[in-house]
């Protein structure tokens, strides 16, 4: 159907089809910034149907129906890293609805560290943003050695996505780590391959510590589900008490997802207890919690055993 057409059937019934915007857009009548505005203008918003209940993720839904989620123009474009079993869903989108206006853009990132040739960057970068990104995001894809790593989530995804070192904090290197998609191109479930060491090997020989079929150590992992279980125990009785002490840099609206937590060269995540409010690490293969973060960019370990595996990693790098 023709754009002009779709116009005149919409707007007789005093809304605009989210159809015909997207032939603008794709037409290249307007951009993705404009497109934006349009649609937060709020002498305009009444002319847009509101969006279905489906395509708004609850603070409950799983990482698997996040996944299935159409893309939502309400909501930060960045595809997120979540991941299960260490290989990541290619279709989740960020939950931010706060979007950073083109003349913004300056301001924003003028508040990080960077070398006089990046700041000249700038200008150029503001004048083809194409405005779908909150703060966070937007931040990682002018900082980022080749722009965001995981890209937007309306757009094909990066079939090798290619995570830089480093954090908004202390700026990105390009010292690169490759992640792997849950399915491939082919939509073929990937096999995760586990790596293993000789000097592991013999580590792990001279513990007592039970393995299960997969290499997991099953002492760690029943303490963990115990602890989950406790936690939701704890939830339903209204009697989980809220670590103040803990609370270091808590999450702006929406920001809720796990991240990359990097110290001495060994990877965990950083994940955010909402029952807690307080962010906790966790090994990355197990999603074992060894500690939280300190706020100096390093961990506060629950245990002398906790830190003595970091430090043998960390030589190991």
């Amino acid at each position: 159907m023709a754009a002009i057409q779709i116009a005149k059937a919409s707007l007789t019934k005093k809304t605009v089809n989210t159809e015909f915007l997207d032939q603008l857009l794709s037409k290249e009548f307007i951009d993705e910034a404009l497109l934006q505005r349009i649609k937060q203008d709020k002498d305009l918003i009444h002319f847009f149907p509101c969006p279905t209940k489906k395509k708004i993720p609850s603070k409950k839904s799983s990482d698997r129906e996040r996944n299935d989620l159409e893309y939502d123009s309400g909501r930060c474009c960045a595809r997120v890293w979540k991941a299960e079993g260490g290989l990541g869903f290619d279709n989740i989108q960020c939950n931010s609805k706060n979007f950073v206006p083109q003349d913004k853009v300056a301001e924003v990132l003028g508040g990080f560290e960077m070398s006089e040739e990046k700041k000249g960057e700038i200008e150029d970068f503001a004048d083809n943003y194409g405005g779908c990104y909150c703060k966070k995001h937007l931040s990682m894809h002018f900082l980022m050695p080749n722009g965001y790593w995981l890209g937007n989530v309306n757009e094909p995804r990066p079939e090798k996505p290619m995570l830089p070192a480093g954090s908004l904090k202390k700026g990105f290197t390009e010292d690169f780590k490759e992640h792997t998609w849950m399915f491939d191109e082919n939509g073929e479930k990937v096999e995760r391959k586990r790596k293993s060491s000789t000097k592991n090997k013999d580590k792990d020989s001279t513990k007592n510590n039970k393995k299960g079929d997969d290499g997991i150590d099953e002492d760690q992992l029943n303490e963990f589900l115990a602890w989950k279980a406790a936690e939701k125990e704890a939830q339903n009785k209204g009697t989980l008490d809220i670590d103040e002490e803990n609370i270091i840099d808590g999450p702006e609206e929406g920001d809720f997802e796990d991240k990359e937590y990097t110290v001495d060269g060994v990877e965990y995540i950083n994940h955010w207890l909402e029952d807690k409010k307080k962010w906790t690490i966790l090994e990355p293969v197990h999603y074992t919690i060894i500690g939280s973060p300190d706020g100096k960019g390093g961990i506060n370990f629950t245990d002398d055993d906790e830190k003595g595996k970091h430090e043998a990693k960390a030589e190991d790098n």
